[in-house]
């Protein structure tokens, strides 16, 4: 199809999707399928059935319409589906510059509300892969188990950048945000970029740098003009991909991917780095124009140990709630750990006093390892 067809196709898109989910509720024959491609049920009107929509107390009608063109000198149908608008000529001004916009917002909106987020492998050897997964992780920032301070801060630079569209369409800055996420395994990183996804409603290139080295150019001449705007590009674990023999050569091509990604990547992008050594990494890879955001994913802090314990037990008080939170502020504990001990028990109780005993431990170890 040419990019005008694309065009049509969006707007015919917009409009469908405004009439089944807002208008056709009231009209009682629809037809229900289901969609291959998008795996849940989807409501078609009837060909040729006519929907009245009122809108600003005027009516328009809309029609279902199906016809179908020879072409090719006769070997090919081509079937049509389209929709005809009829409404008094009076109002026409009001259904060009208020109506249709109007449908055109609500449409978009409708579709990015149901939207299923993918996640793409990437890696050098072989691309883009085919297997594309339906990104179904649950996690939100509302559930986050993540510092209450950090967390805002994420959230509201993401939200700043988001409407900012226009802002960087007139300074000639390139409308991207990149972020480096550092801190121990365990502490969260990754749940991070998947809230991320899910509060931007983003798809996500997940990219395996580990053999980028053998195959360079594929990064600049394959991947990266092919990334398609408004998507979360991940690499995680940067510091995997320098090894210590050769580490001066390794860190310039880090560099180099996270300059490409930067060149190349589309409008709304949004890049995420992680690694468990930011001392590991170039400092010339930390510079701000590089990385806009360092995000440091500390040990767990009491009010993520709050958020765990609500996820898990949806409570917000316990008995036992003081001694831990005085045991965490003297060692060094991950999200991931704790997570591990409070999934040990349905029982709230068993849980919170098994994992005292495991924070215990831990400082023992760890005032051991000091001696």
């Amino acid at each position: 199809g040419t990019q005008e067809d694309d065009l049509l196709n969006k707007e015919f898109q917009a409009i469908d999707t405004y009439l089944v989910n807002e208008v056709s509720s009231s009209v009682s024959r629809l037809k229900v399928r289901k969609d291959e491609d998008m795996k849940r049920l989807v409501t078609n009107l009837e060909i040729n059935e006519e929907i009245v929509d009122i809108f600003k107390n005027v009516e328009a009608r809309w029609r279902l319409i199906f016809k179908h063109e020879m072409s090719d000198q006769g070997r090919h149908a081509k079937y049509i589906k389209s929709y005809e608008l009829t409404f008094n000529k009076k109002h026409e001004q009001m259904v060009l510059n208020s109506y249709l916009p109007y449908i055109m917002e609500r449409g978009k909106a409708i579709r990015e509300e149901s939207k299923v987020i993918k996640l793409y492998p990437v890696d050098f050897a072989s691309g883009v892969s085919e297997y594309t997964f339906n990104f179904d992780h649950p996690i939100t920032f509302e559930t986050l188990a993540v510092d209450t301070e950090l967390k805002k801060a994420v959230l509201d630079d993401l939200n700043t950048f988001m409407n900012a569209e226009e802002y960087y369409r007139n300074s000639s800055k390139k409308w991207k945000r990149c972020y480096l996420i550092y801190g121990p395994p365990g502490t969260g990183k990754s749940s991070l970029t998947a809230a991320m996804a899910n509060h931007l409603k983003y798809d996500i290139y997940d990219l395996d740098v580990s053999e980028f080295d053998n195959n360079p150019d594929y990064l600049e001449r394959w991947l990266i003009p092919g990334l398609p705007s408004r998507t979360v590009v991940v690499v995680e674990d940067i510091d995997c991909t320098i090894k210590p023999q050769n580490q001066g050569e390794k860190k310039v091509k880090v560099s180099d991917i996270l300059k490409q990604l930067w060149l190349c990547a589309g409008d709304g992008q949004i890049v995420v780095f992680t690694t468990n050594h930011i001392d590991m990494l170039d400092p010339e890879l930390l510079t701000p124009d590089l990385m806009n955001m360092h995000i440091h994913m500390p040990y767990c802090t009491i009010s993520a140990f709050n958020q765990i314990a609500f996820n898990h037990f949806n409570i917000s008080h316990h008995i036992l709630f003081e001694e831990i939170e005085g045991l965490i502020k003297k060692v060094g504990v991950t999200l991931a750990e704790i997570s591990g001990e409070l999934l040990k028990s349905s029982d709230a109780e068993v849980s919170l006093q098994g994992l005292i005993k495991f924070l215990h431990n831990k400082i023992a170890e760890y005032d051991k390892f000091k001696a």
